[in-house]
């Protein structure tokens, strides 16, 4: 993010310099604007528009509009559209308007980076602007709401100014909104927004007519505005207004009310009132209050207007009526302040008990009039922190910057610069503070923001130049840049001459001589000196003439300039500048003793009371003298220069710096010292300090004094080397390194540098970058020895022996008598384990050192493992000899004769050592494992009683007596010695004994097989500490206290494991167990981040990763640990369970349900697997058998507060959910038990009680008992703000009809959590009660692009859908929603119903055989099921598959769902599959159950009719008839059966009958037309479809008759025609397409035909369809004469139909055709066979036999 320099700066980069003022002005005044335009992205791309300079871009609304565009790039390029016009817009125009008027503060910024309250209060203005556009009267409420929260609608309604047209009407509003408190917000606003010249003129314009107490107001906000202009209109005649100070209200409101208690006693007085006194003494007390205040008032009038003497008097009045006295007191010392008595102002205060900001301010005000600097600073800083007054900040900054305090000052004015109105003159002072104090970048950006808020003052213009001007170590002058500035202000003010010296002074320096030289010229023409001119006149133009002096120098006239130079010092010899200048003129030419000489000159000329220039000049002469080497004069007038100045850090630096050349070191660290105080930031000055303490010895100064000096920028190789070189000898390592590091490139040849850099990284162990500069450092000087050393030393390090070796080698045999080389090389050897090898060279160690025993011994150790044990038994004797009190010797004797098996020779070698240490008990030991090897066992305890009575705390003997111990399983013994040892360990004597540790870790290991696990604990946490580094140890401790529940202390034991052995999964588990355990999910997912699938150890650790893979919803890693876990031991109950949840969430629930049965069955009362495979049984909608596994696990007496909670939330949530979609609750008595009995049993374990009250509350809102649950939600809700509650209570209130506070509820969680889909969804209910379709559909689609997979989301879209009946949007809803859940059966069910709605067939077929299945699998109530199973009976009854829908049917009559228009459905789909039987019982059965159905009767009819049982048919026509004489079914079978007794009349009475009185006449009439052709009266039956045609135009079976009738009467065009008309209407019958095929042939159009029977060869939908359609074609291959292709369709339809004697025939006439006539006898025959009464069959079988004879002679 960008300072606010950053800013500032880039504005005037971009911007012309007319604008820098008042948009930085605005940027100020508003805060909220500068915190968007530091964020780099807005400024940047607004400075990028063409248009930015202009001012109208720069209002808070309108930038906040740009700050939306930039920062949301939806909203990108047009803001303002896309926040009215976009539904994402709309809702944050909501939101802030709400958040707006409930009070929610928006109106600053809370980071100086915060741009989210700009674009907040710019959201606000936009609903504001949109309700102002929409209502006349809306800028009178919103000022009447920001009248009663100014500060909250503060920024809005300056956004708001620069968005709307009518903003002269809400200022004027604002002015005249009662109580009359806007005025300062409406001042603000216009600040904001306008310029000052618009500021002035619309408050002129919108105050004419203003009430006295809004004109008083108005008096105050002007009095605090920014703008002096505006401070005018105070005394403007014009306005009125009167000039009030702070507090006008509240004093006009005492005045208002004093009126009133006059007049009320004066009314008491008059009518006698017996409370008239009583009155009359509070109206006179409340007159006396208000002539204090007034006093007051006027009293602090007078001393802002300089009048301390009225002040003062006034003072006096206040103090006798009363009022606040420490006020009184505070404001009469400011008043004797202010009249030059700062004693008397110091005597008040002191009188003062209770110290506050405004009398310790009175107080540093005091101190400093009196002159006290040091007490005054010391106040001022003390108050700093509690004032926060601009302008009184400034006033401390000053007090402060007097003691030479200037960072506190400088702090000081950072408080008071944002605060502040006009910061220009802060900014400033803070400028020179920073100076001061050696800050010269800030000090520089610092006067910059002062020039860009006012370039045309010439101060700020001043302050610029002279920040460019100073210098130090890092930061040089830039006089080009200064000298521009300085010309700016003499533009301003041409005839200043400071400011004209100051622009020659700057010219001279910018290499300009030629404008110092006009421009001194010009003062010296411009200005005379006479003997009455001052001093200080005297010495401007003294510097006028030093100057151009200076600048003819440069020019080459040397000899006016000397004329110019005498002049100087003859004009202003008491000024030091022409001096100095004389002295700068000859140390350039190297006349250093005339420079000498001017400066003393000058110093003699100066008047003795200007300590301040002749401490300049003595610190010059002190410099010169240094570099004259005249170090003790120097010394002398250095330290008479810095008593002069004592705040002068430059001069105390040169002081120091002398001081160090006479190598004064210590008076020089006092001389820098001071020199560091006043000037921090100056680099040089730590360096020489730094220097100074290296002198003295005291490093760790001098270090910290150098690394300062690196902090202030400065920077060189030898600082840095320095440095480094100081932080080795202090063991600062990486200090060390970050300074020495860079100064090591590939050229670098400095041996020592490479040599110190190489053992920097030899102390951080970076040996390989140590091995690499050290290897440089000797291609540098090969023959350095040292070098050759640490570079094996190197090697060794780096366990590369060979290497070591390979170095030292070489060196060690061209320097044989080099004792430490041959000692190097050795020990390179004897780490690499190479004794043979080690041995030449100890041996020349021992000759080099023949009395040194320590390596002697050390050689024999060595010859010893080498296997040489007489070579080291030798060695040892020589060792005893050289010192045969070594007892040691002895020792190592006994254990080299021990590893010859000399045990004899051991035990003398140890009867040595004992006598000469008969006392140590380690001897012993040795002693007694020689006896236990030489099989004396009691001697060799008789030893150890012996060594453990001359030294019973040998922790030694201790701890093999413990282990002893702990191997016969004497537990407690071995604790009691082990703990013994370690208590002897820690004593002073054994302080570095490691074994304590194992010690205390082996009491552990004893208490723990007593099961002693706390006490364990402590002893392993003692242990660690003294062996921190134990892995094993570590983890051991982290398990027992996991099962103390102690899960920090568990966690930082695991963590402490792990970086000791990181491949330890099981720390790695536990570390992350722990984690969890402690809600420190992240650090759990790093630990497990570490572990892989082949890391695991056993099952149970692939399993305990699991559940922590679980926990943090890694389900994928989470399935994969439960799969290895399961693979490994499948058996395992829990194993399985937790597979299932795993499968729950990540696969087909199905799949999951199984696992969880199949964990059941492994393990059926454990009460982890019933709980968590009841809980996977519960989510795939295996309702019953997951109640069963969850009443089971509440019940059990191991459930803890986890399972019991996760059982009862389980259960209420999944119901909440589900309620989202459909009214429901705890649908059994069975769910509602379990639930009461978890939170029952919580109770009783102590669970928390507010917990349990809400758990209760919302399962009883699911039972719907709202009057007990929403009382106790609303209690739950006010005391803890979770949005599961508040959704629960918004559902409560919504199902109860509240719907006010339904959406209240909804709306609470949605502005806090705003991606909150359940309560997305919540409210998409109450929109849905209240019709708002839109919003229902609004929310839940938010609620899926928050969520895509949430499926109930996806399903109340599609139930939403079908109710407005966009049925392919409601389908793709739902389909989504089941593909996401694939188990809900009702989901299925309501999407079969909408395919079946849309004539979708299969899809339809599809989901309602789903939600069978699902329902049947989940063993819902047998209700649901039937229902399912009915519907998708019907289903395949549209679809044609009887047989199938019989099957349903059936199964839903079996579960004694027995009603009669079910057994009437049944009837029906048995009669399809012409199952007359089973039809008949299913219809008497429905007639038995509801006797006056008809419908049934009708069903039975429809039976006889098929079996042809006509007496029967006869018989229930009638009685159908008796109960329904119009009944048209009835009628037509009635018609039928007259036709079939030849009764045509009254077949045709029924029939019409039965038209006239049906609903659906098309097919009576079509049986009609048929009953007339069928009795042979084709006209009257053509009529009658002609006549009915047009009305059944839809029917196509009509079309059909038609078709057949136009047949009959020969008409064979009007016939394909209207089977053409069938087609059209049923492309898919098959019947239709075979019929127009026979037409077609008889007609001889073979071609048509074929394309039909084609058609109908893609429709056939069984063998008889093939069969007839077999028939078809063999007669179209007849026709066609291809007899041959006709027999073979014949032949293939008889197989299909061997029925039909047609077959026969024709097949027999295709084989007489060709000749084949024994094959067509044979069919002749069967044709015959089948019809006795064919007479063409007997005839062509007759004339085929003739043939055949024939054939036969011919053939013979």
């Amino acid at each position: 993010m960008l300072s606010t320099y950053q800013v500032t700066h880039q504005i005037t980069e971009a911007l012309p310099e007319s604008t820098w003022s008042e948009i930085c002005r605005r940027l100020r005044v508003e805060p909220a604007m500068l915190s968007a335009c530091r964020h780099p992205g807005v400024l940047e791309s607004l400075l990028s528009n063409d248009d930015s300079g202009e001012l109208g871009k720069w209002k808070p609304g309108v930038l906040g509009l740009h700050t939306i565009s930039s920062l949301i790039p939806e909203a990108s390029p047009d803001p303002y559209s896309w926040l009215t016009e976009t539904l994402a817009g709309r809702e944050r125009l909501h939101n802030a308007y709400k958040s707006l008027f409930a009070g929610k503060i928006i109106y600053s910024a809370s980071t100086d980076t915060d741009s989210d309250s700009l674009i907040s209060a710019t959201e606000a203005a936009v609903a504001l602007r949109q309700e102002i556009v929409q209502k006349d009267d809306k800028l009178t409420q919103i000022a009447e709401e920001a009248s009663k929260h100014p500060n909250i609608w503060r920024l809005p309604i300056t956004c708001l100014y620069g968005l709307i047209e009518a903003n002269e009407s809400l200022i004027e509003t604002l002015f005249t909104t009662e109580p009359f408190n806007l005025s300062e917000l409406a001042i603000h606003i216009l600040e904001s927004n306008e310029t000052p010249q618009t500021q002035y003129a619309l408050i002129r314009s919108s105050s004419e007519n203003l009430l006295p107490k809004a004109r008083l107001c108005l008096a105050v906000a002007l009095k605090k505005s920014s703008n002096p202009e505006l401070h005018d209109l105070v005394n403007d005649s014009n306005l009125d207004i009167p000039d009030i100070t702070q507090n006008t209200e509240q004093l006009s409101n005492f005045s208002d009310s004093l009126a009133e208690h006059t007049m009320e006693s004066l009314l008491a007085i008059e009518t006698d009132s017996e409370y008239a006194l009583d009155k009359l003494a509070d109206t006179l007390q409340a007159s006396q209050s208000l002539t204090n205040k007034l006093a007051m008032r006027l009293g602090k009038a007078a001393l802002e207007q300089g009048d301390a003497v009225s002040a003062l008097a006034a003072f006096e009045q206040a103090k006798d009526f009363g009022g606040d006295l420490t006020e009184l007191a505070i404001h009469t010392a400011e008043a004797k302040i202010a009249l030059g008595i700062p004693g008397d102002a110091l005597e008040i205060l002191s009188h003062i008990d209770h110290k506050t900001p405004r009398s310790q301010l009175a107080l540093a005000r005091a101190y400093y009039s009196n002159g006290d600097i040091v007490l005054a600073s010391a106040t001022a800083s003390d108050i700093v922190d509690s004032i926060n007054s601009s302008s009184e900040l400034s006033e401390l900054a000053n007090i402060l910057g007097a003691s030479g305090a200037h960072q506190d000052a400088s702090l000081a004015l950072e408080k008071a610069i944002p605060i502040s109105k006009a910061p220009a003159s802060l900014l400033v002072q803070q400028s020179k503070h920073l100076l001061a104090c050696g800050r010269i970048q800030d000090a520089r950006q610092t006067a910059f923001e002062a020039v860009a808020l006012e370039t045309q003052s010439a101060e700020n213009r001043i302050a610029l130049a002279e920040a460019l001007t100073y210098q130090d170590a890092v930061m040089p002058p830039n006089y080009v840049e200064a000298l521009l500035h300085w010309e700016k202000a003499l533009n301003i003010s041409p005839n200043d001459t400071n400011i004209q010296l100051q622009f020659a002074r700057c010219a001279l320096n910018s290499g300009q001589p030629e404008k110092t030289r006009n421009q001194c010229e010009n003062i010296l023409s411009n200005n005379e000196i006479d003997q009455n001119a001052s001093n200080h006149d005297r010495a401007k133009l003294g510097v006028a003439h030093t100057l151009l002096a200076q600048s003819l120098l440069k020019l080459g006239e040397t000899e006016l300039a000397s004329q110019h130079f005498q002049k100087a010092t003859q004009i202003a010899p008491q000024s030091p500048e022409p001096w100095q200048a004389i002295a700068s003129f000859h140390k350039l030419r190297g006349e250093y003793d005339r420079a000498y000489s001017a400066l003393k000159s000058g110093h003699a000329n100066i008047s003795i009371d200007d300590s301040i220039s002749k401490g300049m000049l003595l610190a010059e002469i002190g410099e010169l003298q240094l570099t004259m080497q005249d170090n003790e004069m120097a010394i002398q007038s250095l330290k008479e220069a810095s008593t002069l100045q004592p705040n002068d850090g430059r001069i105390h630096h040169q002081y120091g710096k002398a001081l160090i050349a006479e190598n004064n070191y210590l008076e020089a660290v006092n001389a820098l010292q001071q020199a560091s105080e006043l000037s921090p930031a100056d680099g040089a000055v730590w360096h020489d300090l730094g220097t100074a303490y290296q002198e003295i010895g005291d490093t760790s100064s001098a270090l910290d004094s150098l690394q300062r000096a690196q902090a202030s920028g400065l920077s060189s190789s030898n600082l840095s080397q320095l440095t480094g070189e100081l932080a080795l000898e202090l063991q600062e390592y990486e200090v060390a390194r970050v300074n020495l590091e860079p100064l090591v490139d590939d050229q670098t040849d400095d041996v020592k540098l490479l040599s110190t850099y190489g053992t920097v990284l030899e102390s951080i162990s970076d040996w390989e970058n140590a091995l690499r500069i050290y290897q440089r450092a000797i291609n540098i000087t090969p023959e350095d020895i040292n070098l050759s050393a640490k570079i094996g030393a190197c090697y060794l390090a780096l366990d590369n022996y060979k290497a070591a070796i390979a170095t030292l080698v070489p060196v060690a045999k061209k320097h044989t008598s080099d004792l430490r080389l041959q000692k190097a090389l050795s020990k390179a050897f004897v780490q690499a384990e190479m004794w043979n090898e080690a041995m030449p060279y100890l041996e020349q160690v021992i000759n080099l050192a023949p009395d040194d025993t320590i390596s002697i011994k050390e050689t024999a150790l060595v010859s010893s493992k080498a296997g040489n044990q007489q070579r080291a038994i030798e060695l040892l004797h020589r060792a005893s000899a050289l010192d045969p009190t070594d007892a040691s010797v002895y020792s190592n004797l006994s254990k080299l004769y021990q590893n010859s098996k000399r045990w004899s020779e051991s035990k003398t070698a140890l009867d040595k050592a004992l006598t000469l240490e008969p006392q140590n008990a380690k001897f012993h030991k040795q002693m007694a494992d020689c006896l236990i090897m030489l099989g004396e066992e009691k001697a060799a305890l008789d030893v150890l009683n012996q060594a453990i009575s001359i030294d019973p705390d040998d922790i030694d003997v201790l701890g093999m007596l413990g282990e002893s111990q702990f191997e016969s399983q004497q537990y407690q013994h071995a604790h009691d010695t082990f703990l013994r040892a370690a208590d002897l360990s820690n004593k002073e004597d054994h302080s570095t004994d490691s074994s304590r540790a194992s010690y205390l870790a082996r009491a552990g290991d004893s208490l723990i097989k007593q099961k002693q696990k706390a006490k364990a604990t402590a002893l392993w946490q003692k242990a660690l500490i003294e062996d921190p580094q134990n892995a094993v140890l570590q983890k051991k401790l982290g398990e027992v206290l996991m099962v103390q529940d102690r899960y920090e202390e568990a966690s930082t034991a695991f963590e402490t494991a792990i970086e000791i052995d990181s491949e330890s999964t099981k720390a790695v588990l536990g570390a992350a167990e722990a984690a969890m355990a402690i809600g420190e999910q992240n650090r759990a997912k790093r630990h497990l981040k570490t572990i892989g699938a082949d890391c695991f150890e056993s099952a149970d650790t692939s399993y305990r990763a699991g559940l922590l893979h679980f926990q943090l919803k890694n389900y994928d890693a989470a399935l994969s640990a439960f799969k290895v876990s399961n693979d490994l031991l499948p058996e395992k109950g829990i194993y399985r369970a937790m597979l299932a949840r795993v499968l729950s969430l990540t696969t087909n629930s199905s799949t999951a349900a199984k696992e969880a049965e199949k964990a059941l069955s492994h393990a059926p009362t454990d009460i982890d697997v019933l709980t968590n495979a009841g809980i996977v049984l519960l989510q795939s909608e295996r309702r019953k058998s997951a109640l069963k596994s969850l009443a089971r696990a509440v019940d059990s007496i191991e459930a803890d507060k986890n399972i019991l909670m996760s059982i009862a939330t389980e259960l209420v949530r999944s119901q909440e959910r589900r309620r989202l979609y459909e009214r429901n609750d705890l649908r059994s008595d069975e769910e509602r038990k379990i639930v009461a009995i978890a939170l029952e049993r919580l109770a009783k374990l102590g669970s928390n009680a507010m917990e349990m009250q809400e758990w209760l509350a919302r399962a009883q809102s699911l039972v719907g008992d709202m009057e007990t649950a929403i009382p106790a939600l609303e209690l739950a809700a006010s005391q803890t703000e979770s949005a599961e509650i508040y959704c629960a209570l918004a559902a409560s209130y919504r199902i109860s009809g509240q719907l006010d506070k339904s959406e209240q509820a909804v709306r609470w969680v949605l502005d806090r959590y705003p991606d909150n889909t359940n309560a997305l969804l919540e409210i998409s209910n109450i929109y849905s009660v209240r019709k708002d379709y839109d919003g229902q559909i609004q929310s839940i689609e938010r609620a899926i692009s928050i969520d895509p997979n949430d499926a109930v989301a996806h399903y109340m879209l599609g139930k939403i859908n079908i109710l407005l009946e966009n049925i392919d949007d409601a389908k793709t809803a739902i389909e989504r929603a089941i593909q996401i859940e694939p188990e809900h059966s009702s989901w299925h069910f309501q999407l079969a119903t909408l395919y079946r709605e849309q004539n979708e067939t299969d899809a339809a077929l599809s989901h309602f055989h789903k939600a069978v299945r699902l329902s049947l699998e989940q063993q819902l109530e047998e209700d649901i099921v039937v229902n399912y199973q009915i519907e998708l009976a019907r289903a395949y009854s549209a679809d044609g598959d009887a047989a199938a829908a019989k099957e349903q049917y059936d199964a839903a009559l079996n579960k004694g769902h027995i009603e009669a228009d079910l057994l009437i459905e049944a009837g029906n789909v048995c009669m399809q599959q012409e199952d007359m039987s089973a039809a008949m019982q299913r219809y008497q059965q429905a007639t038995k159950l509801s006797p006056d159905n008809i419908k049934p009767l009708v069903g039975v009819l429809k039976c006889a009719v098929h079996l042809e049982d006509k007496d029967k048919s006869e018989a229930y026509a009638l009685k159908i008839l008796k109960q329904d004489p119009d009944n048209s079914t009835a009628l037509t079978v009635l018609a039928e059966l007259y036709a079939a007794k030849g009764d045509t009349s009254n077949a045709l009475v029924s029939i019409d009958h039965a038209i006239e009185n049906t609903n659906d006449p098309g097919p009576v009439i079509i049986e009609k037309a048929r009953l007339l052709s069928e009795a042979s009266k084709y006209t009257q039956a053509l009529s009658v479809m002609e006549s009915a045609i047009e009305s059944l135009g839809e029917n196509p079976n009509a079309w059909q008759m038609l078709g057949d009738l136009y047949e009959q009467s020969g008409d064979f065009e009007e016939s394909i025609n209207a089977f053409t008309k069938a087609i059209e209407l049923a492309p898919l019958n098959f019947n239709y397409h075979l019929r127009i095929a026979e037409l077609c042939i008889q007609h001889n159009d073979l071609d048509k035909a074929m394309i039909h029977l084609d058609n109908a060869s893609k429709l056939q939908s069984d063998n008889q369809d093939s069969g007839k359609l077999q028939e078809i074609l063999g007669n179209l291959f007849a026709a066609r004469k291809q007899f041959d292709r006709a027999y073979k369709a014949y032949s293939s339809s008889i197989k299909l139909t061997p029925t039909n004697p047609d077959l026969y025939f024709n097949a027999g006439l295709a084989l007489k055709q060709l000749k084949d006539y024994s094959e067509a006898m044979l069919m002749f025959k069967k044709s015959v066979e089948i019809d006795p009464q064919n007479v063409s069959a007997h005839r062509q079988l007759a004339a085929v036999s003739a043939l055949s004879l024939i054939s036969g002679e011919v053939t013979a």
